[in-house]
């Protein structure tokens, strides 16, 4: 299990490097669409009972990650 959620995450990271080259780098920020994804899997956490504050701490982590990479990558 813990290997496939680092695959996941791994997976998710390279995907993150693919996006990067769309964003524009002084608005890369889109709350919007952070917000929507925080309300999905709040809403497939209670489905499969995961306590959803663990669940959302964890996405807002995962999507700053993102961010940061993203950063990274637009700054080269």
């Amino acid at each position: 299990m813990d290997r496939e959620i680092i695959h996941s995450l791994a997976k998710r990271r390279s995907l993150i490097e693919k996006i990067a080259n769309f964003k524009d780098p002084y608005n890369i920020r889109d709350l919007k669409r952070e917000k929507e994804i925080i309300e999905n899997i709040t809403t497939v956490a209670r489905k499969n009972k995961l306590e959803e504050t663990f669940i959302k701490d964890l996405y807002k982590k995962i999507m700053a990650g993102d961010l940061k990479q993203i950063k990274n990558i637009l700054q080269k």
